[in-house]
């Protein structure tokens, strides 16, 4: 039987990451609505390494505080790959961060499109290294699809920390 890691063990191993590198982290969330700084700030000593989270929910959030061009959200849309990238390099700046995590997607039940379906997400991880931002499209309730938006976001995070090391 395969199993998943829970999300609380992955943000322990990202945190161990983070406090090895030395280096701070920040949130721009959507799609997972706050769960990532929720997850993170329930690591014991994370006021080491987390610095604060844009839940930048509402497409003038995203402009306004994270300085996402007006022109990414007409010409990709909220959800996607531009708008994601946008996110994450507008909030390691905007905080001062050297990592950042962005998400933005569809946890439905309603919103999806033929060619954004509900259950698609962007997340996008930056830091002064890179940015790397992968799409995913995942399968279940509202409730079950932030939970997994949560839990592949962080994926992407651990797997951008363990290149930097």
């Amino acid at each position: 039987m395969h199993s998943t890691p829970k999300i609380s063990v992955i943000c322990k191993e990202i945190a161990n990451l983070l406090q090895q590198l030395n280096l701070t982290i920040t949130t721009a969330e959507s799609a997972t609505g706050g769960r990532i700084a929720d997850c993170l700030t329930n690591i014991p000593g994370s006021s080491e390494f987390f610095l604060g989270s844009i839940v930048a929910y509402d497409n003038r959030v995203k402009t306004i505080l994270l300085n996402v061009p007006h022109s990414t959200i007409h010409s990709s849309g909220a959800v996607s790959k531009d708008t994601a990238i946008a996110m994450s390099q507008g909030v390691r700046t905007l905080l001062d961060s050297d990592v950042s995590i962005s998400t933005t997607g569809i946890a439905g039940p309603t919103g999806g499109t033929p060619s954004k379906p509900v259950g698609l997400l962007y997340a996008a991880v930056s830091s002064n290294k890179r940015t790397a931002c992968e799409r995913f499209v995942l399968h279940g309730s509202r409730a079950a699809n932030k939970k997994a938006f949560t839990l592949v976001s962080l994926s992407l995070l651990k797997k951008h920390l363990l290149e930097m090391i």
